[in-house]
């Protein structure tokens, strides 16, 4: 793993279709992560937007998003990058189990899927500690450590497009 950043606060990352930089939350606005070390910068307001999801893989101006909506509920909505402005799928999109699915932070791209595991082991005191690191499995083989973690936590996975990069939030406890 490289760390992209050294000033923290990043959530939901994901990696832009072309490959060369991530886009976050940060802060209450949606920023631009080059992967060539640059600084950040800010794109939109995020408004309503609680979680990257991922491109649209057929307009790569849009994103999927979670959207806030009566009190601490989230509901599936698009962003688009031309408008700056997001907008709510329509209820008949708005399943429970796709609702399970995205807030569970495991993302299936094809045969790949990149997901949060809680991993754990003894400290030399004896006591047990626990953290999560980011996995990868392809179907073809057993679940892959890509973070390696330990002691704090990493979550919030997204592979790219091209299947060769993941990103994740790397957060101390």
């Amino acid at each position: 793993p490289t760390a992209l950043t050294t000033d923290g606060g990043y959530q939901w990352p994901v990696l832009e279709p072309d490959g060369g930089s991530v886009v976050a939350l940060r802060g209450g606005e949606i920023v631009r992560v080059p992967l060539n070390g640059g600084p950040h910068r800010v794109l939109h307001p995020a408004g309503q937007v609680r979680e990257l999801v991922g491109f649209d893989r057929k307009d790569g101006s849009k994103l999927m998003v979670l959207l806030a909506a009566d009190g601490s509920r989230v509901v599936p909505g698009e962003f688009s990058f031309a408008t700056g402005r997001s907008s709510a799928f329509r209820d008949g999109q708005q399943d429970l189990g796709l609702m399970a699915h995205l807030q569970s932070q495991q993302r299936v791209y094809g045969k790949a899927t990149v997901f949060p595991k809680v991993m754990s082991d003894t400290s030399i005191t004896g006591a047990q500690i626990e953290w999560m690191d980011v996995h990868y499995a392809d179907g073809e083989s057993d679940a892959r450590n890509l973070s390696r973690c330990k002691p704090v936590n990493c979550d919030q996975p997204s592979l790219s497009a091209d299947g060769r990069k993941v990103v994740f939030v790397k957060a101390s406890r």
